[in-house]
C-alpha cells in the first residue's frame, strides 16, 4: 500500500501549472515502458493545467480507498479507487474526479514496484481500446497534437475551443421539439449516480449495466441523464434510442457518435438536438451536451454532459461525466477538440 500511495501522489503532481515539480518516478516503477508512458500521461495532463489560467488550483486533496489487493505468487493486483477535491482559483465551487485503478505490483530481489496501472481514466481508456502496446507511442502522438491545439485555443481572443467541424444536414437547424427537457430532474439524477460527487447516492445505477470496463460509460451516464429530463425511449424509425438490457439496447445509448446521429437526425419521439456551428457564443445551456476526441483521430470518443455554461466564456463551462467519473470539473480540464449539442427538447 506504501507503494501505490507513492505512486498515486507523484501522479498528483500533473497539477502543477508552475512546472516546479517533476514526475519522477524512481524507486516506485521498476519497468522502463510504463516509466516512460506514466510519466508521459502526467506530462500530458500537466500541458493543460499550465496553458489555460481558469486550470491554476489552489488546494488539491487525495483520498486513496482501497477495494482489495489480491497475490498471484510475486505480484499483486491493488484494486484501488482514487478521489481528488480541486478547488480552482477561478472558480468558487471546487471540481471532483473518481478514477478507478487495477495496479499491478511486483516483488523484485525483496523490493516492491508498480508494474502497471489499468485505469478508467478517459486518457488511459483511450490509449488502451488502441491496444496496450501502442500506448506509449499513442500518448507521444497526442501530446504534440495537444500542444497544437493549446495553441490554436489560445490564440482565439474568445479563448473558445473550435468545435469539430461535420458536414451535416441538420448542422445549424434550430428544431423547437414539443417538450422541453427538464434540468433540474437532470441535474439530479447526475449528481445521485456520479462516484465523483461527493453527494451521490451511488456510484452507478444498478437498472443499467456498467460499461466502464467496455470501452467506457460515458454515453450511457449521458443516455440516463437525458431521459431522467423526461424523454422517451425510442424504439421505431431508422433512428432508434433506447436501453433494456445490456444485450437489448441501441448503439445510440452507449457510443458517442451513435448519440450524435440520434439527435440531429430523429424528427420523432424521442430527444432531439442539433450541432452547434462554430461561433464565439455557442449558444449552450446548462443541460447541454459536450463530446471531445480525446485522441485526435478525428472521431469523439468521449460524451459529457453541462453543468453551468456561460454564453461567451467556454472556459467557464463545467461539466459532469463517466468514465472516469469527473463532477463540476472545469471544461479545459479535458483534452481534446470539441462537438456541442445543443437539445432541444423531446416528442412523445
Amino acid at each position: 500500500k506504501h507503494k501505490v500511495e507513492q505512486y498515486i501522489n507523484m501522479s498528483m503532481n500533473k497539477y502543477d501549472h508552475t512546472g516546479t515539480k517533476s514526475v519522477c518516478y524512481d524507486g516506485i516503477i521498476k519497468n522502463e515502458e510504463f516509466y516512460s508512458y506514466a510519466q508521459k500521461t502526467a506530462q500530458l495532463e500537466n500541458n493543460r493545467y499550465k496553458a489555460f489560467p481558469e486550470l491554476r488550483i489552489e488546494k488539491l486533496t487525495v483520498n486513496i480507498a482501497y477495494n482489495s489487493i489480491v497475490a498471484y505468487g510475486d505480484s499483486y493486483t491493488v484494486d484501488v479507487v482514487v478521489y481528488e477535491t480541486k478547488k480552482y482559483k477561478a472558480f468558487e465551487e471546487p471540481g471532483y474526479v473518481c478514477t478507478k485503478h487495477l495496479i499491478t505490483v511486483e516483488n523484485i530481489n525483496g523490493e516492491f514496484y508498480i508494474a502497471d496501472d489499468i485505469t478508467n481514466n478517459y486518457i488511459d481508456s483511450a490509449l488502451c481500446s488502441q491496444g496496450k502496446e501502442n500506448r506509449l507511442s499513442a500518448v507521444d502522438r497526442i501530446i504534440e497534437l495537444d500542444s497544437k491545439e493549446i495553441e490554436k485555443t489560445l490564440s482565439n481572443e474568445e479563448n473558445n475551443l473550435n468545435a469539430t467541424r461535420e458536414i451535416h444536414d441538420n448542422n445549424d437547424v434550430q428544431r423547437s421539439s414539443t417538450y422541453s427537457l427538464n434540468y433540474n430532474l437532470m441535474y439530479q439524477y447526475a449528481a445521485k449516480y456520479n462516484g465523483a460527487n461527493p453527494n451521490k447516492i451511488a456510484n452507478r445505477n444498478p437498472a443499467y449495466y456498467d460499461f466502464d470496463d467496455s470501452g467506457g460509460d460515458c454515453t450511457n451516464y449521458v443516455s440516463q441523464i437525458i431521459k431522467a429530463g423526461g424523454a422517451p425511449m425510442d424504439t421505431t424509425g431508422s433512428y432508434q434510442w433506447y436501453y433494456s438490457n445490456y444485450a437489448d439496447r441501441s448503439a445510440s445509448w452507449i457510443v458517442v457518435s451513435h448519440l450524435y446521429s440520434y439527435l440531429v437526425n430523429n424528427t420523432g419521439v424521442g430527444p432531439q438536438g442539433y450541432w452547434m456551428s462554430n461561433s464565439p457564443e455557442y449558444p449552450a445551456t446548462k443541460g447541454d451536451i459536450i463530446q471531445k476526441d480525446t485522441d485526435y483521430d478525428g472521431i469523439q470518443n468521449h460524451t459529457m454532459w453541462i453543468i453551468s455554461h456561460q454564453t461567451g466564456t467556454v472556459s467557464l463551462t463545467r461539466i459532469a461525466c463517466h468514465s472516469d467519473d469527473r463532477w463540476n470539473e472545469p471544461y479545459n480540464s479535458i483534452l481534446g477538440s470539441s462537438r456541442w449539442i445543443k437539445l432541444t427538447g423531446y416528442e412523445q
